[in-house]
């Protein structure tokens, strides 16, 4: 059974597909270039390479994804601390090595996993108790490792707490900016069609009359609107207002802010145009929604009013003056274009 997956997970699983295969390839090289004695390195390197390739399948087809996620953190934490003992003991003890060797390279990766796969506290508790093994193994065999090793454990230990800290408070600052980014399309985007609502509208306005910039307001809305809602339904209105979005967007220069200001009603504020040239995109636009063809409603046609910044202005005159145009517009038979 293929499993939904949320938005986060569909992220973690896109970020598995690209990585694993990096990681196979690198238990691949390492197995080439092991030494044929080290019975560690023999057994493991075969067993994970296998692993993460059947790992990698069944998150590609979206298989049992939190048991595949689970299952590689179990493992993946085994493995790290049967490599600290093989490093420690073998290598640091028996060896007489001064280094901790190539594979703790990879040791930022086991604590990246955690954080990402085991939400919460559980994760922090779950990575600060895999440190402390790893500690306590290195600290078993303290008084058998030779001295001028010890500087490169001790160095090992510290970088792992460090990576674990940095994991952790960079997930929360990932969490935080997300929530202040959604908290600020909530209060800045408008849900229906994720255009700049009013209150971004007016913020754009404030903005642009405090630095005295030059700018036109164009102000639109669907004629007969109230009847597509009464003869083919809200969600089939709904349809025709994103639709309407989509296509000025597609219009519009990057330097335009286009918003809906509520109902059938949008705004846009250009800048880098003239009267002339603000009209000139108002007829493309009421000409570019006149063509189009709408399913279920066949077409639908606009009204617009232009008004262009003066010195004196405020957010409050040029909207009154703009709105009094598109009136005009309206009451003289819509479907056209009028300045004020």
């Amino acid at each position: 059974m293929v499993n939904q997956l949320n938005k986060f997970e569909e992220v973690k699983r896109k970020l598995y597909l690209l990585i694993l295969p990096i990681i196979v390839s690198a238990l691949v090289i390492s197995l080439f270039y092991n030494d044929e004695y080290h019975q560690f390195n023999n057994t493991v390197l075969p067993l994970l390479a296998i692993v993460y390739s059947v790992s990698w399948f069944f998150v590609y087809r979206r298989k049992w994804f939190q048991y595949v996620e689970l299952l590689n953190v179990a493992l993946i934490s085994v493995i790290h601390l049967l490599k600290v003992y093989d490093i420690v003991y073998y290598d640091m003890v028996i060896g007489k090595n001064i280094a901790t060797g190539n594979a703790t390279l990879w040791t930022p990766l086991v604590f990246a996993l955690i954080i990402v796969s085991i939400k919460g506290k559980i994760g922090v508790v779950y990575s600060f108790a895999l440190w402390c093994l790893t500690v306590t193994i290195g600290f078993i065999y303290w008084n058998d490792i030779p001295n001028y090793a010890n500087e490169s454990l001790i160095q090992y230990f510290l970088s792992n707490l460090v990576y674990f800290i940095f994991l952790f408070f960079s997930r929360h600052i990932i969490s935080a900016y997300t929530k202040a980014e959604m908290l600020e399309k909530i209060a800045y985007e408008d849900s229906l069609t994720e255009i700049s609502n009013r209150r971004k509208v007016y913020l754009l306005l404030d903005e642009a009359i405090e630095m005295k910039k030059e700018f036109s307001v164009v102000f639109f809305d669907l004629d007969h609107f109230k009847r597509i809602n009464d003869e083919h339904g809200h969600l089939v209105g709904d349809k025709v207002l994103i639709e309407v979005s989509s296509l000025v967007q597609g219009i519009l220069k990057d330097t335009d802010h286009f918003g809906r200001w509520g109902g059938e009603e949008f705004i846009i504020l250009t800048f880098n145009r003239n009267k002339k040239e603000s009209i000139d995109l108002a007829e493309r636009l009421r000409k570019k929604i006149e063509a189009h063809h709408f399913p279920e409603v066949d077409n639908v046609t606009a009204s617009f009013g232009i008004a262009v910044s003066h010195n004196k202005d405020t957010a409050e005159s040029i909207i009154n003056r703009v709105d009094e145009a598109l009136y005009v517009a309206k009451s003289s038979g819509r479907n056209q274009v009028r300045f004020n």
